[in-house]
């Protein structure tokens, strides 16, 4: 499994909980926070 599908699994993982608490919101900044540290990280 290549380094950008566990990312994409782990943060869908990450959407999926904050769809169950219900925040949109807080959805879209996950994504964007594991998306920036991931690319910081030069994967």
């Amino acid at each position: 499994m290549t380094v950008p599908e566990r990312v994409f699994r782990r943060v869908r993982i990450h959407a999926h909980q904050a769809t169950m608490n219900g925040d949109p919101t807080e959805l879209v900044t996950i994504v964007s926070q594991k998306i920036a540290l991931l690319l910081q990280r030069g994967c």
